[in-house]
């Protein structure tokens, strides 16, 4: 029987993982050879938390479930993981970051057929289809929002721009793209002007770095939850081989992740999170992603949103919005399983914000980073003016310096 590690990924607030536990929980509960076949880890930063201990305790007798503590960088979380768990003992990883919900659907179709995806040597990695997800959001929209909702999309795409740096890396040619295309938004034509970039990161894109579109999608996965929950879901994938997968959320061989999880190769890819290495090693080795068609996952919001103020009667900065979806998809998924039958969910104690949590959540805190958000969109030629500025100017001002201190001496 080929063995699945499932681990999931806690760096903030418990409740994060709670909620992406009980989706999947949603899944292993009526099935009880998949039950056998999953590990679940819960690599948490603390071993102290109650909640997650509380999960453990609650569900551990009939779920092999396990908090896992780790520290340190993203990297070194996943290292401490695969240290502990070798290859030998699980045939597939599924890596799970915490904001990331899959509907229950979904998950039990991708359980039971990504490793037969897999078994084909010329598939790389097997995904779902995720609200914010690059670069899949348009599938997900397709197969789940209305007529309305798409157009809604659509047109402020028609309209969007990209700024030219970003995590510290210039994207001046995929703005300049963007800003001079005719018509409108094209997905097809945008990934073949990515692929023939040079540059090994290419994950930039507006569903990825503005609020509004998490915004719309969230809004409506949450007005029909139970849609979500219970959609119809194939068993078969799409391969892929000219996007890049920003996905944080995947299933691969256990032994071919250790492969590029290494320090060398992720200090080369300039990446600190394995994206840039995956989305390597595909090219590298001509393999495909396979994305399971008709699958239905959330990503709440990617992190370049948090420092943007979401439009509305109340405005709000856009961490604070992610974690009001969260206690919105916590209290959800804790009834629709309450509605069959399961209430143990209930028990789990909800964890409070922390203070430094609740600072990063108010309005003011966006105002500054906000203003450096707007600044780096400014053209290049007047950045480029006020630095040769001050390279003339810290001259002058160094030897003015220099002759006040030899006076007083």
């Amino acid at each position: 029987m080929d063995r699945i590690l499932i681990c999931i990924l806690q760096h903030r607030n418990p409740n994060y993982t709670v909620t992406a536990f009980l989706h999947l929980f949603a899944a292993l509960r009526d099935d009880d050879e998949l039950r056998r076949k999953c590990k679940i880890l819960l690599a948490c930063t603390s071993r102290r938390s109650p909640e997650l201990l509380a999960l453990e305790r609650i569900f551990g007798s009939e779920c092999d479930v396990e908090v896992f503590e780790t520290i340190g960088s993203y990297p070194e979380k996943l290292r401490s993981v695969v240290n502990k768990y070798p290859p030998e003992q699980y045939q597939f990883f599924v890596k799970h970051d915490e904001d990331i919900l899959v509907s229950r659907n979904t998950w039990h179709s991708f359980l039971r057929s990504a490793p037969a995806a897999l078994g084909d040597p010329s598939n790389l990695a097997a995904t779902v289809n995720l609200s914010t997800g690059i670069p899949s959001w348009m599938d997900f929209a397709d197969r789940f929002l209305h007529p309305d909702e798409r157009d809604s999309l659509q047109s402020m795409l028609n309209h969007e721009r990209v700024p030219e740096r970003l995590w510290g890396m210039n994207f001046e040619m995929v703005s300049r793209y963007v800003a001079r295309r005719k018509g409108a938004w094209d997905e097809s034509a945008y990934w073949r002007f990515m692929n023939a970039q040079g540059a090994y990161s290419k994950g930039v894109h507006p569903v990825r770095i503005y609020l509004a579109y998490g915004q719309l999608l969230n809004e409506a996965i949450l007005r029909r939850y139970a849609d979500f929950q219970t959609a119809a879901v194939s068993d078969r994938f799409t391969r892929v081989t000219d996007r890049y997968l920003c996905n944080s959320f995947f299933m691969i061989r256990y032994p071919t992740y250790t492969s590029f999880m290494n320090e060398d190769m992720l200090h080369d890819a300039k990446d600190g999170y394995g994206e840039v290495a995956m989305n390597r090693y595909r090219e590298i080795h001509d393999l495909a992603f396979c994305f399971l068609q008709g699958s239905l996952g959330v990503h709440i919001l990617y992190n370049t949103t948090y420092m943007q103020l979401t439009q509305g009667p109340r405005r709000i900065n856009g961490l604070r919005y992610e974690y009001e979806c969260l206690t919105r998809y916590l209290a959800l998924v804790r009834q629709w399983l309450a509605e069959r039958g399961e209430t143990r969910a209930h028990q789990i104690p909800l964890a409070e914000p922390t203070p430094r949590e609740r600072r990063a959540m108010r309005n003011w805190h966006v105002v500054f980073p906000a203003a450096l958000y707007v600044l780096s969109g400014v053209k290049r030629q007047f950045r480029n003016a006020l630095i040769g500025l001050w390279k003339d100017t810290w001259p002058i001002l160094s030897a003015t310096r220099s002759r006040i201190v030899s006076c007083d001496r």
